[in-house]
This record gives structure tokens, sequence and C-alpha cells, in this order.
């Protein structure tokens, strides 16, 4: 499932059950929206730009896997660039 697909299908079934647990529900999005672009860019087709960068970098796909979602875990504060 793309990430917008995931979104669309998750928010709106995960959010009330968020709340009925007191999480604020813009956080609660804001997380399912990070993890269903971890998910949407390690699964096919998109999970192709995990093998091409292996190629190009020189790296094992699970070094480049590793950094993709350590990256997309971090606070955007505290990523580089």
């Amino acid at each position: 499932m793309d990430i917008y697909s995931a979104i669309i299908i998750q928010v709106p079934l995960l959010v009330p059950l968020g709340m009925a647990y007191g999480i604020d529900p813009i956080q609660l999005r804001d997380h399912l929206s990070r993890q269903s672009g971890a998910r949407a860019i390690c699964t096919p087709p998109v999970g192709l730009n995990l093998y091409m960068s292996s190629y190009r970098f020189g790296k094992p796909v699970p070094v480049v896997l590793r950094s993709v979602l350590a990256d997309n875990h971090r606070p955007a504060h505290r990523r580089a660039g």
C-alpha cells in the first residue's frame, strides 16, 4: 500500500482510538504519517530505490535500509542537512 492510501485508511480508524487513550490527535496523525512513509519507502515499487542506492553507494541493502529507517524516526530538527 502506498503512503497516501495508508494514511487515508489508517488515520480515520486510529485517531478516535488514540483520543480514547488520551493521545493528542495531531501527534498521532504525524506518527502514522511517518510510519506509513517508512513502510512505503521499503516496499515496491518505491523499494527499488533501496536497491539502486545500494548499488550506487556500494553498501549492502540492509545498511541502506537501516539508514533510511533511522533517519525517518529522527526528529526533524535533529536531521542532518
